[in-house]
């Protein structure tokens, strides 16, 4: 039997609607096996019409686009459960099943329920917690205590900075000897002198000045990750440098410096106010 695919699925609505109403369970029994090489209508839509397929995919899997005023065979398909009705049921649900939400109890508040703050919450702090410093305190320049003047050195155009100079003996009272990075920085201050900075070093200003100290490694004023920087005392010796735990005196020694201006005299000379005075 040829049937238009109109007349296919207003077939399946009357069998899907019997089928709920009575309790009857369609069945593959009426499809006689013959239609298993036919081409019989499907459900899937194609450009003009909807798609005819083999009866059976044993038989062919190609497929064809025919109109829908087409007559052409048909089989029968349904499901182990009900789903969702494709066409709307005989007799629709006449209310909602969950009723609509009510309409607002209020109406819209007109004003605000309390007024605006006339202050703010949290008051300006009326001043300051604490007062700066009128006159601040500078600590002292990193120079040294008595200048190359007073300790008679005269190398400060020799090599390096023109106000600063350095020394390994003289007015030191002697080559310092193997020390720790303290005994060290006394040594040098002991006699109105500093350590030297390592880029002093590096610049030389205490070259030549005795002890052999150019190829000694010696200590910096300058602060490392686990102590102080030690260092040649001299280019002449090497370039390289180490970071040293203060408390090793394995074969260190040290070299002083000392500046054109002391520390005193560069204290006086600023003004009052940075001095701390009134």
């Amino acid at each position: 039997m040829r049937v238009s695919v109109a007349s296919f699925f207003l077939a399946l609505r009357f069998l899907v609607s019997s089928s709920h109403s009575t309790g009857f369970s369609l069945s593959l029994g009426f499809c006689v096996p013959r239609y298993d090489k036919e081409l019989l209508w499907t459900s899937d839509d194609c450009d003009g019409g909807h798609l005819l397929a083999r009866g059976a995919r044993r038989m062919g899997e190609g497929t064809l686009c025919m109109k829908d005023a087409e007559p052409q065979r048909v089989r029968c398909c349904a499901d182990v459960s009900m789903g969702p009705t494709i066409l709307p049921t005989a007799d629709p649900t006449p209310f909602p099943v969950t009723p609509p939400a009510p309409a607002p109890t209020d109406g819209p508040t007109l004003m605000p329920a309390t007024g605006p703050s006339l202050a703010p919450v949290f008051a300006p702090s009326p001043s300051p917690s604490a007062e700066p410093s009128q006159n601040p305190t500078l600590s002292p320049p990193p120079l040294s205590a008595s200048t190359c003047e007073d300790l008679g050195w005269r190398n400060t155009a020799q090599y390096g900075s023109k106000v600063v100079c350095g020394e390994s003996d003289l007015g030191l009272g002697g080559c310092s000897g193997t020390v720790d990075w303290a005994g060290a920085k006394l040594f040098c201050e002991a006699a109105g002198a500093r350590l030297c900075s390592a880029a002093e070093l590096k610049s030389n200003e205490a070259r030549g000045t005795g002890c052999g100290y150019d190829t000694a490694v010696v200590w910096s004023q300058d602060a490392c990750a686990d102590g102080y920087t030690a260092m040649f005392g001299a280019t002449s010796g090497g370039s390289a440098m180490s970071c040293t735990a203060a408390d090793d005196a394995s074969g260190i020694k040290t070299r002083c410096c000392a500046d054109v201006v002391s520390a005193q005299a560069a204290l006086a000379a600023a003004p009052r106010a940075l001095r701390g005075g009134n």
